[in-house]
């Protein structure tokens, strides 16, 4: 739990930590003006240090960002032809048609109709649309179990159906 004392003019929390080397811990911050500031922030810093700062700050970084940050990692190790493939679906239809929601706002079924949408619009091969499916189910599966940044993968429900699938002939 989060104390809150008075240090002159100013308040301060605290909150007891892991121990270390037998010895109790207690993380602290002063300088706040007045008692309810103090437990604010108090109360922010104890989330953050029992979830490990999952989700600091990345509740409005945008599908887009997200999916830069994505590309820069998972080209490390890559090979060149699979990068390129990823980067043309990722501009040419993620970020145009998903891009400018937040990461954590989108849902299985906002990404479930953007994938009927492709297949309505574009008369792609099966394999092609599985790709695009493919890139959006391995980025929001790193964003849930690799950085943290959201707690519920909206993918794992996705599937390509046939009948929006157009007969290629």
């Amino acid at each position: 739990m989060v104390s809150i004392r008075k240090r002159g003019e100013v308040y301060q929390y605290s909150f007891e930590i892991a121990k270390v080397d037998g010895k109790r811990k207690r993380k602290s911050k002063s300088g706040f003006k007045t008692k309810k500031e103090a437990m604010e922030a108090g109360i922010i810093e104890y989330n953050n240090y029992f979830t490990m700062n999952c989700n600091t700050n990345n509740d409005k970084m945008s599908y887009s960002d997200y999916l830069d940050l994505w590309l820069e990692d998972y080209k490390q190790n890559t090979k060149y032809n699979t990068i390129r493939t990823y980067k043309s679906i990722i501009e040419k239809y993620l970020k145009p048609n998903l891009g400018q929601y937040r990461l954590s706002s989108l849902t299985s079924y906002q990404l479930n109709n953007f994938i009927i949408q492709i297949c309505n619009k574009y008369d792609y091969s099966r394999d092609y649309i599985k790709n695009i499916l493919k890139v959006l189910k391995v980025t929001f599966r790193d964003a849930t179990d690799l950085y943290g940044f959201i707690n519920y993968n909206p993918t794992l429900t996705l599937k390509l159906q046939n009948k929006y699938v157009k007969k290629i002939e």
